[in-house]
């Protein structure tokens, strides 16, 4: 399956601009077409950096699904 860029976030942890990405199923058109994608799984393009340099984790990285650095106040 293949990441979806959900959109480009300035990232407060690292202090750079990052991707958030999305894995996506889509149902067959022929079955299924009032249906919308699925998501299976979300991720930043930055999660491996954030994971081997022990910074505080977010749900983009797979490490603290309590905390979204990237969510609207």
């Amino acid at each position: 399956m293949k990441w979806y860029l959900v959109e480009t976030r300035h990232c407060p942890i690292l202090k750079t601009e990052v991707a958030l990405l999305e894995q996506r199923i889509y149902p067959r058109s022929d079955h299924l077409p009032d249906l919308a994608y699925r998501v299976l799984a979300r991720r930043c393009s930055h999660d491996l950096i954030c994971n081997a340099n022990d910074h505080i984790h977010c749900r983009w990285a797979y490490t603290n699904p309590a905390w979204d650095p990237f969510e609207e106040a």
